[in-house]
């Protein structure tokens, strides 16, 4: 797992992490920033407004395209309970080199109960993120390979075939008297 804390001092920063499980599906979440630093105490993230999606392997793959390339990539997920929306694109400007990872929840039932997550990163924390994202897809394809291939094993022991005896003929149309 490889995790970013955002806070700033308008306390609308947030925590995000990604992972791969032991079935070898990928996760992305994000944590609401809950108080900002101050005197020798470091800002704290509410455990309690969190928010999770998983991503699919063209999306990871999408993810690693975007921070190599600086360019953007987006998606949008629907279940019977949320509409999750996500970004990750990299900035220009002041902020070139750098990169803003989004995400807005919204609930399917009513729309007006959403929540939205924003996390800059910096141009050495997105290449981190690059070379995690990589490790997931090896990781995950090493999983599902292993579970793969253990469902599709034989438990049987090879047996040798019967040797059949073989017959030695001469067959030569020619003494047999067969004339083609």
């Amino acid at each position: 797992m490889i995790t970013f804390y955002k806070p700033n001092a308008k306390v609308t920063g947030a925590g995000c992490s990604f992972y791969v499980n032991d079935q070898g599906d990928f996760f992305a979440t994000f944590i609401k920033q809950k108080t900002a630093a101050s005197k020798g105490r470091n800002a704290q993230f509410d455990q309690n407004n969190k928010a999770v999606m998983k991503l699919s392997e063209t999306e990871i793959g999408g993810l690693i395209n975007t921070i190599l390339r600086k360019t953007k990539t987006e998606g949008y997920h629907q279940s019977p309970n949320q509409v999750v929306q996500f970004s990750l694109e990299a900035s220009t400007g002041q902020y070139a080199g750098s990169f803003s990872w989004r995400a807005t929840f919204t609930d399917s039932e009513d729309s007006s109960n959403s929540k939205a997550f924003f996390a800059p990163l910096g141009a050495d924390e997105a290449m981190a993120l690059a070379e995690h994202l990589r490790y997931m897809l090896h990781k995950s394809w090493e999983i599902k390979d292993k579970n793969y291939s253990g469902k599709n094993t034989r438990t049987q022991k090879y047996q040798k075939p019967e040797a059949q005896p073989q017959k030695v003929t001469t067959d030569d149309p020619l003494e047999n008297g067969d004339i083609f």
